[in-house]
């Protein structure tokens, strides 16, 4: 859904997107990262060495990290990283030549 500005018609664009099973909400942290990210994204990057921190399921006992189990539990990435891309190239590319730069 979006909103023109000047305008009071909200502006509904379907998709054929769904939430990911298990994910309830985004983290803001989440919205620059993309699922195939090495860091943040959700583990499933090959040939990567990396501890993915959008993946971690630590388990183990209690008080033992310095870090709460809270913290594992955000959502590191984007699963709807590509649209949210593609709509924002849209919109630079809207703009009048040399007002936004790559």
């Amino acid at each position: 859904m979006s909103l023109l500005s000047g305008s009071s018609a909200a502006v509904i664009e379907a998709t054929n997107m769904e939430w990911p099973e298990s994910v309830f909400s985004l983290s803001h942290i989440a919205l620059p990262f993309r699922a195939d990210d090495a860091v943040y994204g959700n583990g499933d990057v090959h040939g990567s060495h990396r501890i993915s921190f959008g993946a971690l399921a630590p388990r183990g006992e209690r008080s033992v990290m310095r870090l709460n189990a809270e913290y594992f539990l955000r959502m590191r990435y984007n699963p709807f990283f590509a649209f949210q891309q593609s709509h924002m190239i849209e919109w630079l590319e809207q703009l009048p030549h040399g007002e936004a730069t790559p």
